[in-house]
């Protein structure tokens, strides 16, 4: 059982993957942006089924002032 690749899903790519209930990180498609998005990919019957999204991208300014005020 899997959820299936996102391409694209609001500038984020969700690869494939093994419907466990584990915590899968997102990638940023759009250059300049980055940040902590994830979700997890569990399964429902005889289907893999993504769950909410949590987290966002944001432009690398904004993630690199929020990474030296965690300091």
């Amino acid at each position: 059982m899997t959820c299936p690749t996102i391409s694209n899903e609001e500038n984020v790519k969700w690869d494939e993957t093994i419907a466990n209930g584990e915590v899968i990180h997102g990638e940023c498609l759009e250059v300049g942006y980055g940040g902590p998005i994830s979700r997890v990919c569990i399964q429902n019957g005889t289907i893999g089924n993504w769950g909410n999204v949590f987290g966002s991208c944001q432009g690398w300014f904004f993630f690199f002032f929020t990474f030296l005020l965690s300091f």
